[in-house]
Parts: structure tokens; C-alpha cells; sequence
């Protein structure tokens, strides 16, 4: 005779974590925006029956008005992350996350990095800010004046990987204080292209969408355990290049236990930086072949020095901190757009004496054990003629640690 379990099946184990949509109104202001003001706006997180924050999908979202007379403008970058400056998030009065520059890398990382031919095509163009044209000199289907007021916009607070923008859950309903997210808006200058210089913006109905995770199995983990995320933190180093240099050493500080890399963004202070009419995110940068050489150092010593022999090099080195870059439609052995590059410098490879104690850290620089800054040496085939503005971002690997009710961070 059949057994039960023969006649009706064995019973499937089912998960008990469920995910619940959170709009999160922000009600201080019926509009935000530099119109009105460029913040900070304050997001303060609930933590009563909140469950665990799944950051994998936080976006902003609202309604986009764009004061303007000019029926050209446009966002300057692919993604609209642009129109945020700086995000800054809070543990109490802990600051635990604070992206400076956010425009710049964010554009990078979420909308030129990632983009291959079939997201190009699928991708959800009502919500986004991706040119249905091939060409990048009209993008007539980005967001313009002659679309309706009050256009949808949905996207990202920062860059791909960041702490507000990576695959781990933040558990509200265990903080002690509360969580707060502080945004500022970037200037027009910043993230539009336009013909106008009064041009500027606002948001209405502005909120934090998520979704939120509730399951008994990870109250109990949570509760009795410290739980540990990696991140990639993107910190912001400024650096001057004046007008008629033929080399120069830059210097870029840092106090972390790993760094993995570094991107340079090299623009013409002059128009490629606050000037709306010129481009600032994109198709703003020095041109490779103005460079003879980049010579990267950690103290008197030479990690490797890069003559300009071939464009490729360039494109080499920003392969290994990004490898999703092969199949990205914007990026090409030979550059960006025509032959601009973003100089990359990929330390995961750097020598064992600068990987700590034996040589135990092999994925990166340990900057923090160091005795100087590390160090750009840049030759250029000509004197420059134009002041440039050189906006580094240190990779490094973060980790944040849920315990007691606090957001610890280890850099």
C-alpha cells in the first residue's frame, strides 16, 4: 500500500520572508530643488514595524519641472542621478556615509559603466534618462522642455556599489536612533546642458521608495548576532592642475585598510565644471593623448609608470576596476565618446610591501599604514593651456557592521 507522502506529496518548505512596497513622502516642502532650495532635504527613516530596508532597490522618485526658455535643455549625464549632489546618511548624529561629487561618479558608475547594447534596448525609457537616438549630439528623447511638466523620475542616490546603492538590507526596526538620509540637490550648472543660464528645477511629490523585508528567521539572527556588509566607498579628492604645466605630482591623501583603485576625472575648470553651456559630466574630459605619461607612486617609489604608447593602455587599466566595461556601448579601447578617457589606476595588483603586515592584504594598498600620501605624477606632451580641475575617487572596501542597534563603520 502507498505511503502518504506518495499519494499527496511532500509539503514544500516555504520561506518566511515577505517584501512590502515603502513610500516614504517627504512633507516639510511641496517642492524641492535648487529653485527652491539646494537642501539638505532630511529623509528620517522609520524604525516601528519597518522591517529590514533592501537598499538593492532605494530609489528617489518624484516630479521634474524645469524652469527654463530654452526648448533644448537637457540633463547633462545618462542617468538621473545627476540632479544629486552630495547624500549624506546618519546613524543618530553619526554621519556613516557621506558622498561628496556624487553627480560626477554616479553618472559614471550607473549610466556609462554597466550600459551594454541589450540594456540600452530594454531599458524602461519612460522612467530613465537613456537617448533612444544612436547619436550622443541630439538626444532629443532626454529629458527636455517640451516634454510635460511633472515628468516621472525615478533613480538611484548614488553610485553603483556605494553603501545607498548595493545588495545588503539595513534593519530599521533594530536601530537605536534613527536613520536619517540628507540630500542636496546639484546645481543646473552641474547636471543640465543649456543654452540658458537662468535655467533651473524643482521636484514635487519627493519621496524614498524601497522595499522592506519582515521575516521571523532574521529578527533571530539580527537580534542575537553582529552582521557584516562590504561596500565600495568612493571618496572625493580635489586637486588643481594651472594653466602652461608640463608635469606635475598630484597628491591624494587617504586612511583606509584597502584601496583597490583610483579614477581621475580631468576637466577644463573654466567650461567643463559650472558652466551650463558646455558639457560637465560627459564629454568634458582631457583627452588621452594630451598625456606622455602617468606615474603612479606611494612615496618616493614607483608602483608603475605608463607611457602613452597606446590609447588601449588607458582603457586596460579602468578594465580592471570595471570589466563590465567590455560590453558597455559607451566605452571603446580607443575612449569614451571620441578619445576622452577617465584615468584609472587599478591598485589591486600593487606590491606586497604595501599590503600591511607580511603581506597580508594582496586585494589592494593599505593607505592607512602609510608614512605619505600616495601620488599622481602627470607628464603632458604640451604645457596645458587652461586651468584644470582633477576630481579623484579612491576605491576602497568598507565594511558596516549592524550590532547593538548601531551602524559601526571599519575603513
Amino acid at each position: 500500500m502507498p505511503s502518504l507522502s506518495e499519494l499527496v506529496g511532500k509539503q514544500k518548505v516555504r520561506s518566511d520572508i515577505r517584501s512590502v512596497p515603502y513610500r516614504h513622502r517627504y512633507l516639510s516642502a511641496p517642492a524641492v530643488g535648487p529653485s527652491v532650495t539646494n537642501g539638505p532635504v532630511r529623509f528620517t527613516l522609520p524604525k516601528s514595524n519597518a522591517g529590514y530596508l533592501d537598499v538593492s532597490t532605494l530609489r528617489w522618485r518624484g516630479l521634474l519641472n524645469v524652469s527654463t526658455v530654452d526648448a533644448t535643455a537637457r540633463v547633462a549625464g545618462h542617468d538621473l542621478s545627476v540632479l544629486i549632489d552630495r547624500v549624506r546618511v546618519m546613524n543618530g548624529n553619526k554621519v556613516v556615509y557621506d558622498q561628496e561629487q556624487n553627480s560626477l561618479i554616479s553618472n559614471f558608475t550607473n549610466g556609462l559603466v554597466g550600459v551594454c547594447d541589450t540594456m540600452y534596448e530594454n531599458y524602461e525609457r519612460k522612467l530613465s534618462d537613456y537617448p533612444e537616438e544612436k547619436s550622443t549630439a541630439t538626444r532629443t528623447s532626454q529629458i527636455t522642455t517640451a516634454h510635460t511638466a511633472n515628468r516621472l523620475c525615478i533613480a538611484p542616490l548614488g553610485p553603483e556599489g556605494s553603501f545607498v546603492n548595493s545588495s545588503h538590507i539595513i534593519p530599521l526596526q533594530f536601530m537605536n536612533s534613527p536613520v536619517h538620509v540628507d540630500i542636496y540637490f546639484a546645481e543646473p550648472s552641474t547636471c543640465f546642458l543649456s543654452s540658458d543660464t537662468a535655467l533651473t528645477y524643482s521636484l514635487t511629490d519627493f519621496e524614498l521608495n524601497w522595499s522592506a523585508l519582515y521575516s521571523p528567521s532574521l529578527d533571530q539572527h539580527y537580534a542575537s548576532n553582529s552582521v557584516s556588509i562590504h561596500v565600495t566607498e568612493f571618496g572625493h579628492r580635489y586637486n588643481q592642475i594651472a594653466a602652461g604645466t608640463s608635469q606635475i605630482n598630484l597628491l591624494i591623501p587617504s586612511n583606509h585598510s584597502n584601496c583597490s583603485g583610483i579614477l581621475t576625472f580631468m576637466r577644463d575648470q573654466n567650461t567643463n565644471v559650472s558652466d551650463i553651456t558646455q558639457e560637465k559630466l560627459e564629454n568634458a574630459n582631457v583627452p588621452a593623448t594630451d598625456l606622455a605619461e602617468v606615474d603612479f607612486r606611494i612615496a618616493t617609489r614607483s608602483i608603475y609608470a605608463e607611457p602613452l604608447d597606446d590609447v588601449s593602455q588607458y582603457y586596460n587599466q579602468l578594465k580592471h576596476l570595471y570589466p563590465q566595461i567590455s560590453k558597455s556601448r559607451y566605452f571603446t579601447p580607443t575612449g569614451i565618446e571620441s578619445s576622452q578617457f577617465v584615468q584609472a589606476v587599478n591598485l589591486s595588483g600593487a606590491p606586497g610591501q604595501f599590503g600591511g603586515v607580511g603581506g597580508s592584504l594582496v586585494s589592494g594598498v593599505q593607505s592607512s599604514t602609510l608614512n605619505t600620501d600616495m601620488s599622481m605624477k602627470l607628464t603632458f606632451n604640451a604645457p596645458t593651456t587652461s586651468v584644470i580641475e582633477c576630481s579623484h575617487y579612491v576605491l576602497s572596501d568598507v565594511v558596516y557592521t549592524f550590532m547593538n542597534g548601531m551602524i559601526n563603520v571599519t575603513l
